[in-house]
């Protein structure tokens, strides 16, 4: 049942945003094709509900409470866009059901991509950056009743939050599931989005085609159920494209300052938004020199005029916080707020680590820089880093051969030179699958441009497998989990936890046993601070860094009693077997010092498997 309501409330959300955005909208940038427009209007509503929803953080005002007091209020304006002012033109409706009698196949397929995604979402959280990040912020917000500085050790409460306010407002209001939720139907804008432009220049079953690839592809399918916001930056980032090609169509500068507004956004969804934004930059700059319309500095200024009102609210906010505007990445000389568990050295490991996305363990990193571009496309794994840690599919390393020597608009070669910039930027960054999403619509969209105008039946039937392999590759990434079970109701939450996650038992045993008056520490635990319902301290990406730094200076027992003192820690929960690894675990003498201060200044009250919780006695 909790599924039916969480399904309901999103939905009452998606009418409500898009009431939202008509208003702020009021007619000012009006696209050709209804779907880009609506995409458009709930993408302004969302942004409106995300500074809502953060100026009751800020004031210390979130609760249950307040956030079902702005669910009613939604719900009110939901039901005015259904019933009173919720209007399809008798084209569109021509459209709509020509489109439902010669595209019935890809409908139902994508009626039952929608059942799919639903019952995904309706699986518990156990992907590693919803039990740190995207749920676990807005759960100790709505604990704490805002955003008060309280994270002291969690680096990712520092990222942008434009797409946790918006969890946080529907997980308050509609649980995990709704939370989840909210990214699939994110995903489903984007796929709107995309056919509202492809089919400006394609025909309504190359535009359908290209939505379905764009969904089938692996990574896609399966993030989709998942509370990330990928699919959030993705639909700003695409939008705001489409309004720079809609300048180069009509040379009103309107639509440069849409893009600057809706990249705005993306970075207040993901710090990767501003490398985004400034491709943009690079791109209207581009545009204006080879159309030769002049107006430059106009369109720049409209752009940046746009985006810096959104653009700074986080670095702003981390400054005056934390005292690193892009925290937790280092950035010039500003000194970092000593309460916060993170430092210097630590700032140039994450960035290090994060650079070696792609890069199989041993080898150089020049190699799979340069070729990683065509690699991410067919030598790609789920959960695996040195692999892009996602799957892409080998369906768009077709472009090369469907758009040489083939006669282009403007807006196709511009989208060709923006993916190959997109693609260059993101191989010297952090080369993970999903930080391609914002270019896989434009690669979508060129690719359908190109089939529509090839003559070789046989690129198209490559296209077609490569469709349906994706679908059964992201589903075979879901059913390798064995959801049946969950699904029929012949298992509980908790059993489906504990096939998944190995740390879940012991976390949750914890939450039982240990109140607000106790304070835990994890060690080599995942942090995964999701299923705790007690204060907790540990150290983020690197664990036991602190805890290794303290042994490595001082190595003696008493070292550690002053630790766990100076933070007030009551309470240890141990995974021993990975602190006696010969690679990752602790040095040899460090771990001797430690299991001597176990024995001497700790009790075991709870061991599950090799996950031990210890109380302190001294």
């Amino acid at each position: 049942m909790h599924v039916f309501l969480a399904v309901g409330q999103v939905l009452i959300m998606v009418l409500a945003a898009r009431r939202l955005g008509l208003w702020l909208n009021h007619s000012r940038w009006n696209f050709e094709k209804q779907s880009l427009q609506w995409a458009l209007e709930i993408s302004f509503g969302w942004i409106l509900l995300w500074l809502v929803v953060s100026l009751l953080s800020a004031l210390s005002l979130v609760s249950v409470l307040s956030m079902a007091g702005l669910f009613i209020a939604l719900s009110f304006i939901a039901c005015w866009e259904l019933f009173k002012d919720f209007r399809i033109s008798d084209r569109a409706k021509s459209s709509m059901k020509n489109l439902v009698e010669t595209q019935q196949g890809p409908i139902l397929i994508l009626v039952l991509y929608g059942v799919w995604i639903v019952l995904c979402s309706a699986l518990p959280a156990t992907t590693r950056d919803e039990l740190i990040y995207h749920l676990e912020i807005p759960k100790r917000m709505l604990e704490a009743g805002g955003s008060r500085l309280f994270f002291l050790d969690n680096i990712y409460a520092y990222f942008p939050q434009m797409g946790e306010m918006l969890m946080l407002f529907h997980y308050a209001t509609g649980g995990e599931v709704a939370a989840k939720l909210l990214h699939g139907v994110a995903g489903s804008m984007v796929a709107l989005a995309l056919y509202g432009f492809s089919h400006r220049w394609v025909n309504k079953r190359y535009a359908f085609w290209g939505v379905l690839l764009f969904l089938s592809i692996p990574s896609v399918m399966v993030t989709m159920s998942w509370a990330y916001v990928d699919l959030i930056f993705t639909l700003y980032a695409f939008l705001a494209l489409v309004a720079i090609c809609q300048y180069d169509e009509t040379h009103d500068l309107k639509w440069i300052i849409l893009s600057g507004l809706l990249a705005g956004a993306s970075t207040a969804v993901k710090y990767t938004g501003y490398q985004l934004s400034i491709l943009f930059v690079i791109m209207i700059l581009l545009q204006r020199v080879l159309s030769r319309e002049g107006r430059i500095l106009s369109a720049l200024a409209g752009f940046l005029l746009a985006w810096i009102p959104f653009a700074l609210i986080y670095p702003l906010r981390n400054y005056l916080v934390t005292g690193w505007p892009l925290y937790p990445f280092q950035v010039g000389s500003w000194g970092l707020d000593p309460l916060l568990n993170w430092d210097p050295e630590r700032a140039r490991l994450y960035l290090g680590w994060l650079g070696q996305f792609g890069t199989p363990l041993g080898s150089g990193s020049f190699l799979p820089t340069l070729l990683s571009p065509v690699l991410v496309f067919i030598w790609a794994r789920f959960n695996e880093p040195e692999f892009y840690e996602g799957v892409i599919g080998p369906a768009f390393l077709l472009l090369p051969l469907v758009l040489w020597r083939m006669k282009k608009p403007f807006v196709v070669r511009f989208l060709m030179i923006f993916s190959i910039f997109f693609l260059f930027s993101w191989a010297l960054t952090t080369k993970q699958a999903r930080f391609l999403f914002p270019v896989l619509p434009v690669l979508c969209f060129l690719l359908m441009f190109g089939l529509s105008r090839s003559k070789i039946p046989l690129i198209h039937g490559v296209v077609m497998i490569a469709i349906f392999w994706g679908f059964y590759s992201g589903a075979q990434e879901v059913l390798v989990r064995d959801p049946v079970p969950y699904w029929a109701g012949a298992e509980s939450r908790q059993d489906y936890l504990r096939r998944q996650l190995p740390h879940y038992e012991a976390l949750r045993q914890v939450s039982e046993r240990l109140g607000e008056q106790d304070r835990l520490y994890l060690v080599n635990m995942k942090n995964y601070g999701y299923f705790l319902d007690c204060p907790w301290r540990s150290d983020f990406v690197f664990e036991r860094y602190s805890l290794d730094r303290e042994l490595k200076a001082y190595p003696f027992v008493k070292t550690l009693e002053v630790f766990f003192r100076q933070r007030g820690i009551s309470h240890l929960l141990v995974d021993e077997e990975f602190i006696r690894r010969p690679v990752a675990g602790m040095e040899p003498q460090a771990l001797s010092v430690f299991e001597k201060y176990l024995v001497g200044y700790t009790r075991l009250i709870y061991r599950h498997r090799h996950f031990s919780l210890y109380e302190l006695v001294r």
